[in-house]
């Protein structure tokens, strides 16, 4: 039973938790030739005011632009 975790700022769609769900099941799936069935994908999502980079709270500091 592979557990991906993931750490994410809230804020993300269902429609994108869906996808990203779908997406790390594949990874595991193609990489290991398991059935998808027995990944699970947990999703931990955190407000901003409770990561920090460099010193700095996210929550003081601009987005980041999306990536393409």
């Amino acid at each position: 039973m592979p557990l991906v975790t993931i750490d994410l700022w809230e804020g993300r769609s269902v429609e994108q938790k869906r996808k990203l769900a779908q997406a790390l099941t594949e990874a595991v799936v193609n990489t290991l030739g398991i059935n998808e069935r027995v990944v699970w994908v947990i999703m931990r999502e955190e407000p901003r005011t409770n990561w920090a980079i460099g010193g700095k709270l996210c929550s003081d500091q601009p987005p980041s632009p999306p990536s393409d």
